[in-house]
């Protein structure tokens, strides 16, 4: 349950971040448009581990899964 506390917080950082930096944020900054993907990719995997730990995905090797698993959707991307 913790986990997708912490989904919901880094996604709606993320949702934030994309609504307001729009504006000004990725204009101003280059680092602003790398923070903002890694705490997308962080968002990803926090809500991978949740559905690990909620047993609703069951990973032999959660680790590697979930590594590849945001790397699959990045690609999708």
């Amino acid at each position: 349950m913790k986990y997708l506390i912490y989904t919901f917080i880094v996604l709606s950082i993320v949702l934030l971040g994309q609504t307001y930096g729009v504006e000004s944020g990725f204009i101003l900054s280059q680092t602003y448009n790398i923070a903002m993907h890694i705490l997308g990719g962080l968002g990803i995997g926090l809500f991978l581990v949740a559905l690990n730990k909620a047993d609703v995905l069951r990973f032999s090797n959660p680790r590697r899964a979930i590594i590849l698993l945001v790397i699959v959707v990045g690609i999708g991307w």
